[in-house]
């Protein structure tokens, strides 16, 4: 009599064990079958079938194609259980967010609203613009509302005026800055997202670094 165990095969290393067991939860999790997300990632049924019954090791080329169909960031394959947030909350009064960061290429304050959450799609933030941006370009798309103050928004070869209620939506590959105007305080509530997920963890490099020249990093 034989008895059955869920350890991983001795040809499976126990990371490999990990990154195929956090492919099916995903996908079980998305509500695909197998053969959806084959259809979905471009990799054959047969072959994400091996992967996940631990018999074949995935490439990480076949993790990004996979991360894309399932819409997560690659790094979520990697993730302990225990290490999951499903959901953040940002408390105004909590100790870590009474005091703000900086974006060192306007000194503008910011406070990160998720920075807990992994794995996310989205990035938002409160930011008080204390004059005005240098131009921008990064990767993705942008969010912008505003939530007190007014200012002079210059996109591409645009400007748009912006005022307390008012929100924008747009391609952030094009240049893109604010200005200040009047004398009150312009507070934003930003939210960027990056088709690549480059940005995550580190919102400042994303937003200081991401010229034209790095768009096709």
């Amino acid at each position: 009599m034989h008895l059955m165990h869920n350890s991983p095969p001795a040809t499976t290393s126990t990371s490999e064990f990990h990154v195929a067991a956090r492919i099916r939860q995903i996908r079980l999790e998305k509500g695909l079958t197998m053969s959806a997300l084959a259809g979905k990632s471009g990799l054959s049924q047969a072959y994400l079938s091996r992967v996940e019954s631990h018999k074949a090791s995935i490439t990480l080329s076949s993790l990004d194609r996979l991360a894309a169909a399932l819409g997560v960031h690659v790094s979520v394959f990697f993730e302990d259980q225990a290490e999951r947030v499903p959901i953040s909350v940002f408390h105004a009064t909590g100790p870590k967010n009474r005091h703000p960061r900086h974006l060192n290429h306007c000194r503008a304050p910011f406070w990160m609203l998720a920075e807990d959450k992994k794995g996310k799609m989205m990035e938002p933030f409160i930011v008080e613009i204390p004059d005005e941006t240098a131009e921008s370009t990064h990767l993705g798309e942008e969010f912008n509302f505003i939530v007190q103050g007014s200012g002079l928004m210059r996109y591409g070869k645009q400007i748009i005026e912006l005022h307390q209620g008012d929100a924008v939506y747009f391609d952030s590959s094009i240049g893109h800055s604010i200005k200040r105007t009047g004398t009150e305080s312009l507070r934003i509530l930003a939210v960027v997202t990056s088709r690549d997920y480059l940005f995550h963890g580190d919102l400042p490099k994303f937003l200081e670094s991401g010229n034209r020249a790095n768009l096709g990093a």
